[in-house]
């Protein structure tokens, strides 16, 4: 969530991931976008992600994201002219996403607005805005601005180095607790999921 804000995250989940959409994951720190690949499926709990799933594309399987159907990849910006990323924003693949995580945008085919207002829309406003409240909160509790992404090394750092607590930390900060995370979404696929039953046809 310091990479993306809370309205984004949820799109990607709940407008992308569980409408079997083709998501691509960029950034130029490889490191991060493995992990958000994995932290991403992760918020799809109690469900599974169905679609092809590769956390580091290379180049050699670029094809696959001409393939029809739904596909869930990160690609390393390594920022070279004739390199993976750049031939991938270049020409998009249709119907795909691509979320670039040192910038926060999502870029797509066709009218960007509309798409995108399209893939919000779907999902129940109600609950949708109870989510991102949610989720919004747990960041501030963790003094984390959504959507303001650490510099430089500061990123690698943060996600190759285990921080070990020391006597005399400020009790007040928290971590940003992931289970929690993981709760809200799966409050929320509980709470659109009730009562499905009664929407079932036994023959």
């Amino acid at each position: 969530f310091s990479c993306l804000d809370a309205p984004t995250v949820v799109t990607i989940v709940l407008g992308f991931l569980t409408l079997e959409r083709k998501v691509i994951i960029m950034s130029s720190y490889p490191s991060l976008v493995s992990d958000l690949c994995e932290i991403l499926r992760s918020l799809l709990f109690p469900f599974e992600l169905c679609a092809p799933y590769v956390p580091r594309l290379t180049e050699p399987f670029m094809s696959c994201l001409q393939f029809p159907g739904a596909i869930f990849v990160g690609i390393h910006d390594d920022g070279c002219e004739n390199g993976l990323a750049t031939s991938v924003r270049k020409d998009i693949p249709e119907d795909a996403f691509i979320v670039d995580l040192d910038t926060g945008d999502i870029d797509c085919n066709g009218d960007r607005y509309e798409v995108l207002k399209d893939c919000w829309d779907i999902i129940p406003s109600e609950l949708r805005s109870l989510l991102v409240e949610e989720i919004e909160t747990l960041c501030q509790d963790a003094r984390l601005v959504p959507g303001q992404e650490p510099l430089g090394i500061e990123i690698e750092a943060a996600l190759d180095v285990s921080v070990i607590p020391t006597f005399g930390d400020d009790d007040d900060d928290e971590m940003l607790d992931d289970r929690a995370i993981r709760d809200c979404f799966l409050r929320f696929y509980c709470s659109i999921l009730g009562g499905y039953e009664r929407y079932l046809l036994v023959p």
